[in-house]
């Protein structure tokens, strides 16, 4: 599902820094990309389907990414299960700054949506 991808900007962005410091995590964090990744509102309606339907039957998001990297996929799961209370697998990264967006969705911030 492409709508839940990043932005080609972000996604660009990440794989020109992860080329330049042949370390995918140290690129994740040099492109601020916990800040930076935003959802359009058809993502988000289908990120709530997806965790409705993870309530009642296995759900997978894949990626590129290696199992234990910082991921895309890692951040769809934690905004699954704050936003929509959806069952989630072994997160390997606290994701904070995301976690936190989401929570500060509930109040003003609507930066997580374009």
């Amino acid at each position: 599902m492409p709508i839940l991808a990043p932005t080609k900007e972000l996604l660009t962005e990440f794989k020109a820094r992860e080329d330049e410091l042949q370390n995918h995590d140290k690129a994740f964090e040099a492109v601020d990309y916990e800040h930076r990744f935003t959802l359009d509102s058809g993502a988000k309606e289908i990120l709530r389907e997806l965790s409705e339907e993870a309530k009642t039957r296995d759900v997978y998001l894949v990626c590129h990414c290696l199992i234990g990297q910082y991921c895309h996929r890692e951040i769809l799961m934690v905004l699954a299960k704050q936003l929509f209370g959806a069952p989630i697998g072994r997160v390997h990264h606290p994701y904070d700054v995301i976690a936190k967006r989401a929570v500060d969705l509930s109040t003003s911030d609507k930066s997580l949506w374009r």
